[in-house]
């Protein structure tokens, strides 16, 4: 019973081996037959990409800093507001669409530069704004769109004349299904 004994044991253990590698096998197997199906999927979503060719049109364009944008920055300015117990000062942005038909959407920036040039902010012009052809925008400054200063901000301390703006547009959307494009 004694020699039996220790014989039973390995013989379990090497049952369980055995049973241990065929399951390794089969998922090995399981997974291999995953990542086929993942490859097929790629290469689907790759063709349907590759199909889609642009509808809207697009024009790249160079701009030249001499040249008048015909869309600018008209002023802009901060008002106080309280929210809760606080003070802050939402930063206002008005534009200027001189283009003959309505901007829809744009991604364009505009940087604030003290007199030596050095950085001082920089804000998103809210991207999904529609401004109307041949009209002004006002783009006001709220929680949503990040644009409220504190008390202690460097624009409320200085000087206005003591800030340089630019604006710096990427791109703009027009209702026409046009698009413009700057490098």
């Amino acid at each position: 019973m004694r020699i039996l004994l220790p014989l039973f044991i390995s013989l379990g253990l090497s049952f369980s081996a055995v049973a241990t590698e065929i399951d390794k096998s089969n998922d090995i197997d399981d997974l291999n037959a995953r990542v086929t199906r993942l490859e097929q999927q790629v290469a689907t979503l790759e063709k349907k990409v590759a199909d889609l060719s642009p509808s809207v049109p697009v024009e790249e364009v160079q701009l030249n800093t001499t040249e008048n944008p015909a869309l600018q920055l008209k002023t802009w300015g901060y008002r106080e507001i309280q929210i809760k117990f606080n003070t802050y000062y939402a930063l206002d942005i008005s534009l200027i669409n001189n283009f003959d038909k309505a901007i829809v959407a744009l991604d364009a920036r505009l940087q604030f530069k003290n007199r030596q040039g050095g950085h001082l902010y920089s804000v998103s012009i809210t991207p999904n704004s529609h401004i109307p052809a041949n009209a002004s925008f006002i783009d006001k400054g709220t929680r949503e769109n990040k644009r409220l200063l504190g008390r202690g901000h460097q624009i409320i301390r200085l000087a206005r004349e003591d800030i340089a703006t630019q604006l710096i547009i990427r791109e703009l959307a027009f209702e026409d299904g046009s698009k413009l494009v700057f490098k």
